[in-house]
């Protein structure tokens, strides 16, 4: 994954349970990993830069000739025919990110442990609704991505909001120069950091956007881009007060 706020939290998780984790953040990177090492598990990003999941997937297959590791698909916003394209390239199944705790557990248990849990595709928690600053950052969403775990929520919040102004400016600049690929590539990085931080209006306004794009639905690109950028600038903004922060 080349998203570091999604590997943070799945290394984090996987260790909790004493996994040996090894992270990848390109295709090419984990390509030579699984050439040197004997893997149980590989979870794959399908949208990475450079070499994406399916081709990734499809070389490690053809490297590791012996004992095939299990390899289960992450997306963010996974497409009706996205699933066909991972069972065709050689992966096991598919996981929409950002996974949590009790996904892990069970895509272990059915794939490793050989436990009989039916489980090849999970979405995301549904949300409630969340009065306004909630929306902007609600430490009880974050947590059940992180296990309940309040430091690595913080944490992973923190990532984000360092990361801000960067997908500021590279929106910015790609609604400027109406180029939509360099948007959608921008937003949909956004949109899988921003699942699992707790940030609920920062989540549905990159998903949208990424919705529609994907959809090549016409629409008005600077009106939908403000929306996006208002939810950026709440969460860059957002004061976290004394009393969020004391158990």
């Amino acid at each position: 994954d080349d998203n570091e706020i999604n590997l943070r939290l799945a290394e984090i998780i996987l260790h909790k349970h004493k996994a040996r984790v090894t992270t990848a953040r390109s295709g090419s990177q984990a390509i030579d990993y699984a050439s040197m090492n004997s893997f149980d598990m590989i979870f794959m990003d399908l949208h990475m830069p450079g070499i994406d999941g399916y081709e990734t997937t499809e070389k490690i297959r053809s490297i590791t000739p012996g004992k095939q590791p299990v390899i289960i698909a992450l997306t963010a916003n996974a497409m009706p025919q996205e699933k066909e394209k991972v069972i065709k390239s050689g992966m096991n199944g598919i996981l929409i990110k950002p996974v949590n705790d009790a996904i892990l557990q069970k895509v272990i248990s059915q794939w490793i442990l050989k436990e009989p849990i039916k489980l090849d595709h999970v979405e995301g928690f549904s949300q409630t609704n969340k009065n306004n600053t909630e929306q902007i950052f609600s430490l009880d969403v974050a947590k059940e991505f992180t296990g309940e775990n309040e430091d690595l929520a913080y944490e992973l919040f923190d990532m984000l909001r360092d990361e801000l102004n960067d997908y500021k400016d590279a929106i910015t600049i790609a609604v400027e120069n109406h180029n939509i690929s360099e948007l959608l590539e921008h937003v949909h990085k956004l949109h899988g950091a921003s699942r699992c931080c707790g940030t609920t209006e920062l989540k549905q306004a990159s998903n949208h956007l990424e919705t529609l794009i994907n959809k090549k639905i016409n629409f008005d690109i600077k009106k939908e881009s403000d929306i996006l950028l208002t939810a950026i600038h709440n969460v860059a903004a957002f004061k976290l007060v004394k009393a969020d922060i004391e158990s």
